[in-house]
């Protein structure tokens, strides 16, 4: 199974440190999203599973597409997480890493059902689901006895 991240297109680094790490990996060539890597990918019998961080983000924020063997998940800022004027004002010292305004593409592996895919996100937590096809499903067979 082959999986391909692709880079983020801005991440705000958090502390002056995050900045100096930001600087060096970019005079050397190492990508900044493999460090903060905010979501997990796993294997089911029946499908492929993502499930990433999105605090902050509802439903309408969120848009997930798949295109061929392409999952894009693209998060937006959400109308609900909209901050007031005395919001605006704060300073985020530390603090979570908000993706808002990202994209992310994944290279799904052969013989994934992208028609069936479904995205559903719970308490700061989206899970993609794709199921795997009939024919590459781990199938039980019965032995028979003569």
């Amino acid at each position: 199974m082959t999986l391909i991240q692709t880079r983020p297109q801005a991440r705000p680094a958090l502390t002056a440190f995050d900045r100096f790490d930001d600087l060096f990996d970019q005079m050397w060539g190492t990508p900044v999203a493999t460090r903060h890597q905010d979501y997990d990918l796993f294997e089911t019998g029946d499908a492929l599973v993502l499930e990433l961080a999105v605090p902050g983000l509802g439903q309408d924020a969120i848009t997930v597409t798949v295109e061929g063997r392409t999952l894009t998940l693209e998060l937006g800022d959400s109308d609900a997480s909209e901050a007031s004027a005395e919001e605006d004002r704060r300073i985020l010292v530390q603090g979570l890493n908000r993706p808002t305004g990202a994209t992310r593409r994944f290279t799904l592996p052969e013989g994934m059902d992208a028609d069936g895919t479904t995205a559903r996100v719970k308490n700061g937590l989206l899970t993609v689901t794709v199921p795997k096809a009939q024919e590459a499903r781990v199938r039980k067979v019965d032995v028979q006895a003569e």
